[in-house]
Protein backbone atom coordinates (compact mmCIF):
# COMPACT_ATOMS: atom_id res chain seq x y z
CA UNK A 1 0.00 0.00 0.00
CA UNK A 2 1.26 3.34 -0.37
CA UNK A 3 -0.50 7.05 -0.69
CA UNK A 4 -0.54 9.17 -4.03
CA UNK A 5 2.92 11.11 -4.60
CA UNK A 6 1.37 14.54 -4.52
CA UNK A 7 -0.81 14.14 -1.16
CA UNK A 8 -2.56 11.44 0.60
CA UNK A 9 -6.50 12.36 -0.68
CA UNK A 10 -5.05 12.80 -4.24
CA UNK A 11 -2.78 12.79 -6.86
CA UNK A 12 -1.05 10.32 -8.71
CA UNK A 13 0.33 6.76 -7.87
CA UNK A 14 3.61 5.88 -7.57
CA UNK A 15 5.55 3.55 -10.11
CA UNK A 16 5.81 0.65 -7.68
CA UNK A 17 1.88 1.06 -6.77
CA UNK A 18 -0.21 1.54 -10.05
CA UNK A 19 -3.29 -0.20 -9.06
CA UNK A 20 -5.48 2.71 -7.76
CA UNK A 21 -7.93 1.72 -5.13
CA UNK A 22 -10.77 3.35 -3.12
CA UNK A 23 -10.21 5.53 -0.05
CA UNK A 24 -12.22 6.30 3.24
CA UNK A 25 -12.10 9.45 5.02
CA UNK A 26 -13.15 9.29 8.56
CA UNK A 27 -13.49 12.03 10.80
CA UNK A 28 -15.28 12.59 14.39
CA UNK A 29 -15.69 16.00 15.63
CA UNK A 30 -16.27 16.90 19.36
CA UNK A 31 -17.15 20.08 21.64
CA UNK A 32 -14.47 20.17 24.13
CA UNK A 33 -14.50 23.93 24.65
CA UNK A 34 -16.79 23.50 28.17
CA UNK A 35 -13.24 21.23 29.35
CA UNK A 36 -10.13 21.97 31.53
CA UNK A 37 -7.38 21.48 29.04
CA UNK A 38 -4.07 23.10 28.26
CA UNK A 39 -2.02 22.36 31.48
CA UNK A 40 -0.10 19.72 30.23
CA UNK A 41 -2.13 16.94 31.34
CA UNK A 42 -4.65 14.41 29.15
CA UNK A 43 -8.48 15.10 30.70
CA UNK A 44 -9.91 12.96 28.21
CA UNK A 45 -11.24 9.14 28.11
CA UNK A 46 -12.98 7.14 25.87
CA UNK A 47 -16.53 5.78 27.15
CA UNK A 48 -15.12 2.38 27.33
CA UNK A 49 -12.50 3.13 29.80
CA UNK A 50 -9.51 4.18 27.45
CA UNK A 51 -7.50 6.57 28.35
CA UNK A 52 -4.92 7.06 25.63
CA UNK A 53 -7.08 7.47 22.77
CA UNK A 54 -6.03 4.33 21.01
CA UNK A 55 -9.19 2.75 21.01
CA UNK A 56 -10.42 5.14 18.70
CA UNK A 57 -10.70 3.37 15.59
CA UNK A 58 -13.55 2.84 12.28
CA UNK A 59 -14.96 -0.69 10.46
CA UNK A 60 -15.32 0.00 6.96
CA UNK A 61 -17.92 -2.51 5.39
CA UNK A 62 -18.65 -2.08 1.67
CA UNK A 63 -21.83 -2.70 0.10
CA UNK A 64 -21.08 -1.21 -3.26
CA UNK A 65 -21.86 -3.31 -6.75
CA UNK A 66 -18.11 -4.30 -7.85
CA UNK A 67 -18.47 -3.07 -11.31
CA UNK A 68 -20.26 0.45 -10.08
CA UNK A 69 -17.10 0.42 -7.51
CA UNK A 70 -14.77 -0.26 -10.39
CA UNK A 71 -16.35 2.41 -12.71
CA UNK A 72 -15.95 4.76 -9.89
CA UNK A 73 -12.42 4.23 -9.62
CA UNK A 74 -11.07 3.71 -13.38
CA UNK A 75 -13.68 7.76 -14.01
CA UNK A 76 -10.91 10.82 -13.57
CA UNK A 77 -13.77 12.55 -12.43
CA UNK A 78 -14.56 10.68 -9.42
CA UNK A 79 -10.56 11.87 -8.21
CA UNK A 80 -9.95 14.23 -5.63
CA UNK A 81 -8.29 16.04 -8.76
CA UNK A 82 -11.26 17.07 -9.59
CA UNK A 83 -12.50 20.72 -8.01
CA UNK A 84 -15.89 19.95 -8.25
CA UNK A 85 -15.68 16.74 -6.37
CA UNK A 86 -15.09 18.79 -2.91
CA UNK A 87 -13.07 16.38 -1.75
CA UNK A 88 -15.56 13.66 -1.77
CA UNK A 89 -18.43 16.23 -0.48
CA UNK A 90 -20.08 16.57 -3.85
CA UNK A 91 -20.52 12.59 -5.03
CA UNK A 92 -22.86 13.89 -8.01
CA UNK A 93 -19.96 15.16 -9.93
CA UNK A 94 -18.83 11.28 -10.20
CA UNK A 95 -20.82 10.09 -13.01
CA UNK A 96 -20.88 6.53 -12.32
CA UNK A 97 -22.13 7.54 -8.79
CA UNK A 98 -24.56 10.47 -9.39
CA UNK A 99 -27.49 8.39 -10.11
CA UNK A 100 -27.26 6.44 -6.97
CA UNK A 101 -27.47 10.27 -4.95
CA UNK A 102 -31.12 11.10 -3.81
CA UNK A 103 -31.17 14.38 -3.23
CA UNK A 104 -33.71 14.90 0.05
CA UNK A 105 -33.60 11.71 1.16
CA UNK A 106 -32.52 12.47 4.86
CA UNK A 107 -35.55 14.27 5.75
CA UNK A 108 -37.44 11.00 4.46
CA UNK A 109 -35.99 9.58 7.47
CA UNK A 110 -37.90 8.66 10.42
CA UNK A 111 -35.51 6.39 12.75
CA UNK A 112 -36.14 3.13 14.90
CA UNK A 113 -39.89 2.34 14.81
CA UNK A 114 -39.60 1.48 18.58
CA UNK A 115 -36.96 3.91 20.56
CA UNK A 116 -33.88 1.95 22.20
CA UNK A 117 -35.15 1.69 25.93
CA UNK A 118 -31.92 3.08 27.37
CA UNK A 119 -31.73 5.85 29.36
CA UNK A 120 -28.95 5.79 31.46
CA UNK A 121 -27.22 8.85 32.50
CA UNK A 122 -25.07 10.71 30.09
CA UNK A 123 -23.80 13.49 31.77
CA UNK A 124 -25.08 16.20 29.64
CA UNK A 125 -26.29 17.74 32.63
CA UNK A 126 -23.67 17.54 35.03
CA UNK A 127 -20.15 15.60 35.72
CA UNK A 128 -20.66 11.79 36.12
CA UNK A 129 -18.87 9.92 38.87
CA UNK A 130 -18.46 6.91 36.76
CA UNK A 131 -19.04 5.99 32.96
CA UNK A 132 -21.77 3.57 31.62
CA UNK A 133 -21.06 0.02 31.94
CA UNK A 134 -18.50 0.70 35.19
CA UNK A 135 -15.21 2.55 34.22
CA UNK A 136 -14.09 5.61 35.43
CA UNK A 137 -10.65 7.67 34.24
CA UNK A 138 -8.09 4.59 35.33
CA UNK A 139 -9.96 2.33 33.70
CA UNK A 140 -12.88 -0.47 35.09
CA UNK A 141 -14.11 -0.13 38.59
CA UNK A 142 -14.06 -3.41 40.33
CA UNK A 143 -17.30 -4.67 42.32
CA UNK A 144 -19.47 -2.54 40.16
CA UNK A 145 -22.87 -2.76 38.66
CA UNK A 146 -22.28 -2.98 35.29
CA UNK A 147 -26.16 -3.05 34.10
CA UNK A 148 -28.05 0.30 33.20
CA UNK A 149 -29.31 0.70 36.76
CA UNK A 150 -25.79 0.42 38.04
CA UNK A 151 -24.69 4.11 36.33
CA UNK A 152 -24.53 7.39 37.74
CA UNK A 153 -28.11 8.32 37.10
CA UNK A 154 -28.43 10.67 39.90
CA UNK A 155 -29.95 14.05 39.09
CA UNK A 156 -32.19 12.31 35.98
CA UNK A 157 -36.17 11.53 35.78
CA UNK A 158 -39.09 11.08 34.82
CA UNK A 159 -41.88 13.43 35.08
CA UNK A 160 -45.02 12.00 35.72
CA UNK A 161 -48.29 14.14 35.61
CA UNK A 162 -51.49 14.03 37.09
CA UNK A 163 -52.97 12.16 34.50
CA UNK A 164 -50.69 9.29 34.73
CA UNK A 165 -48.51 9.75 31.90
CA UNK A 166 -45.11 11.24 31.06
CA UNK A 167 -43.52 14.27 29.81
CA UNK A 168 -41.96 13.62 26.30
CA UNK A 169 -40.61 15.63 23.61
CA UNK A 170 -40.29 14.47 20.24
CA UNK A 171 -38.72 15.60 17.23
CA UNK A 172 -40.87 18.62 16.58
CA UNK A 173 -39.54 19.94 20.01
CA UNK A 174 -43.32 20.44 21.70
CA UNK A 175 -43.47 18.87 25.35
CA UNK A 176 -46.27 16.39 25.90
CA UNK A 177 -47.85 14.49 28.87
CA UNK A 178 -48.30 11.52 26.45
CA UNK A 179 -45.83 8.53 27.18
CA UNK A 180 -47.72 5.79 28.76
CA UNK A 181 -44.06 4.57 30.65
CA UNK A 182 -44.39 1.10 28.92
CA UNK A 183 -41.25 2.31 26.52
CA UNK A 184 -39.31 5.50 27.55
CA UNK A 185 -36.04 6.51 26.09
CA UNK A 186 -33.88 9.58 26.74
CA UNK A 187 -36.99 11.98 24.96
CA UNK A 188 -38.71 11.17 28.13
CA UNK A 189 -35.28 11.96 30.40
CA UNK A 190 -35.07 15.26 32.28
CA UNK A 191 -32.81 16.79 34.33
CA UNK A 192 -32.73 20.39 35.88
CA UNK A 193 -29.92 22.88 34.83
CA UNK A 194 -28.89 25.90 36.59
CA UNK A 195 -30.70 29.31 36.26
CA UNK A 196 -29.80 32.38 38.40
CA UNK A 197 -31.10 32.83 41.96
CA UNK A 198 -31.74 29.21 42.62
CA UNK A 199 -34.10 28.91 39.77
CA UNK A 200 -33.49 25.98 37.39
CA UNK A 201 -34.10 24.95 33.35
CA UNK A 202 -35.95 21.71 32.53
CA UNK A 203 -33.50 20.36 29.84
CA UNK A 204 -34.04 17.34 27.63
CA UNK A 205 -31.50 14.43 28.00
CA UNK A 206 -32.39 13.19 23.77
CA UNK A 207 -32.37 17.20 22.28
CA UNK A 208 -30.46 18.96 25.63
CA UNK A 209 -33.38 21.62 24.81
CA UNK A 210 -35.03 23.27 27.54
CA UNK A 211 -38.63 23.64 28.28
CA UNK A 212 -39.81 27.52 27.35
CA UNK A 213 -42.84 29.47 29.24
CA UNK A 214 -44.24 30.06 25.86
CA UNK A 215 -45.85 28.25 22.78
CA UNK A 216 -47.35 25.49 24.49
CA UNK A 217 -43.89 23.90 26.11
CA UNK A 218 -41.65 23.98 22.91
CA UNK A 219 -38.19 23.12 23.63
CA UNK A 220 -35.35 25.99 22.53
CA UNK A 221 -31.66 25.35 22.96
CA UNK A 222 -29.98 25.71 25.83
CA UNK A 223 -27.78 28.26 25.27
CA UNK A 224 -30.99 30.57 24.26
CA UNK A 225 -32.17 30.12 28.07
CA UNK A 226 -33.84 33.26 29.36
CA UNK A 227 -36.10 34.15 32.20
CA UNK A 228 -38.79 32.51 29.61
CA UNK A 229 -37.14 29.49 30.48
CA UNK A 230 -36.07 29.56 33.82
CA UNK A 231 -38.18 28.41 36.59
CA UNK A 232 -38.73 28.14 40.47
CA UNK A 233 -39.10 24.61 41.19
CA UNK A 234 -41.43 24.21 44.43
CA UNK A 235 -41.81 21.32 46.64
CA UNK A 236 -45.45 20.07 46.47
CA UNK A 237 -44.69 17.02 48.81
CA UNK A 238 -42.21 14.54 48.72
CA UNK A 239 -41.90 13.67 44.86
CA UNK A 240 -44.17 16.10 44.06
CA UNK A 241 -43.32 19.25 42.52
CA UNK A 242 -44.23 22.32 40.59
CA UNK A 243 -42.80 24.58 38.24
CA UNK A 244 -43.68 28.34 38.24
CA UNK A 245 -42.42 30.38 35.42
CA UNK A 246 -40.27 32.88 36.01
CA UNK A 247 -41.18 35.09 33.85
CA UNK A 248 -45.10 34.61 33.83
CA UNK A 249 -45.61 33.87 37.18
CA UNK A 250 -47.77 30.76 36.10
CA UNK A 251 -47.52 27.33 36.88
CA UNK A 252 -46.66 24.57 33.91
CA UNK A 253 -50.37 22.98 33.95
CA UNK A 254 -51.52 19.55 32.10
CA UNK A 255 -54.02 19.61 30.10
CA UNK A 256 -57.18 17.09 29.71
CA UNK A 257 -55.17 16.44 25.81
CA UNK A 258 -51.80 15.93 27.15
CA UNK A 259 -50.86 19.30 26.07
CA UNK A 260 -49.40 21.90 28.69
CA UNK A 261 -50.08 25.46 29.28
CA UNK A 262 -48.75 27.72 31.47
CA UNK A 263 -51.93 29.94 32.61
CA UNK A 264 -52.26 28.71 36.31
CA UNK A 265 -52.23 31.30 39.42
CA UNK A 266 -52.22 28.10 41.93
CA UNK A 267 -51.40 25.03 43.00
CA UNK A 268 -53.79 21.99 42.25
CA UNK A 269 -53.47 18.05 40.65
CA UNK A 270 -53.36 19.68 37.20
CA UNK A 271 -49.89 21.23 38.36
CA UNK A 272 -48.41 18.69 40.40
CA UNK A 273 -45.43 16.45 38.49
CA UNK A 274 -43.53 13.85 40.41
CA UNK A 275 -40.07 13.20 39.81
CA UNK A 276 -39.33 9.62 39.12
CA UNK A 277 -36.06 8.77 39.35
CA UNK A 278 -34.04 7.67 35.90
CA UNK A 279 -33.55 3.47 36.59
CA UNK A 280 -30.87 3.70 33.72
CA UNK A 281 -33.29 1.51 30.97
CA UNK A 282 -32.33 -1.49 29.78
CA UNK A 283 -30.97 -3.58 26.84
CA UNK A 284 -33.35 -5.22 24.14
CA UNK A 285 -32.22 -9.20 24.36
CA UNK A 286 -34.19 -9.57 21.58
CA UNK A 287 -32.57 -8.70 18.65
CA UNK A 288 -29.16 -10.63 18.97
CA UNK A 289 -26.89 -7.84 19.35
CA UNK A 290 -25.90 -5.12 21.92
CA UNK A 291 -27.74 -2.05 21.47
CA UNK A 292 -26.02 1.51 22.34
CA UNK A 293 -27.42 4.09 23.17
CA UNK A 294 -28.55 7.22 20.69
CA UNK A 295 -26.13 9.72 21.88
CA UNK A 296 -22.52 7.94 22.08
CA UNK A 297 -21.06 9.58 24.83
CA UNK A 298 -17.83 11.61 24.82
CA UNK A 299 -16.21 11.70 28.23
CA UNK A 300 -13.68 13.16 30.05
CA UNK A 301 -12.16 12.94 33.35
CA UNK A 302 -10.17 15.84 35.35
CA UNK A 303 -9.28 14.58 38.64
CA UNK A 304 -11.22 11.61 39.22
CA UNK A 305 -14.45 13.36 38.04
CA UNK A 306 -15.73 12.32 34.47
CA UNK A 307 -17.60 14.60 32.28
CA UNK A 308 -19.49 14.15 29.01
CA UNK A 309 -19.24 17.17 26.40
CA UNK A 310 -22.63 18.88 25.66
CA UNK A 311 -22.31 18.87 22.19
CA UNK A 312 -23.05 16.25 19.41
CA UNK A 313 -20.70 13.89 17.98
CA UNK A 314 -20.63 14.68 14.38
CA UNK A 315 -19.09 12.04 12.30
CA UNK A 316 -18.22 12.44 8.40
CA UNK A 317 -17.90 9.56 6.06
CA UNK A 318 -16.38 10.98 2.76
CA UNK A 319 -15.84 8.30 -0.17
CA UNK A 320 -12.14 9.98 -1.30
CA UNK A 321 -11.10 8.31 -4.33
CA UNK A 322 -7.42 8.62 -5.20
Amino acid sequence: MSYPIQRKDGGDCPSTHPVRIPGVFFEHTFNVGDFPHGDGTNNFVWSMGDNTGYGHHGDFLSGWDEKVMAAAIADPLCSNDNPDMAFGNNVKSCPPLAQYVKDGSEAKCTGLTNPVPLTENLGANRPLSRMPGCFDYNGPIANCDKTPAGSDNAGTYFIKSSNGKFLSAKKDSVVYANNTGTLKSYSEVWAFGYAPDNQVTIQNQDSFGVVSARDNAQLVGQNRASTWEYWIKETVSGNQVAFKSLRTSQYLTQEADGTLSFKAANISSAQTFELVPNDGGYVPADDGFSVIAAQSPVLAGSSGAAKIATGLVVVAFLALFF
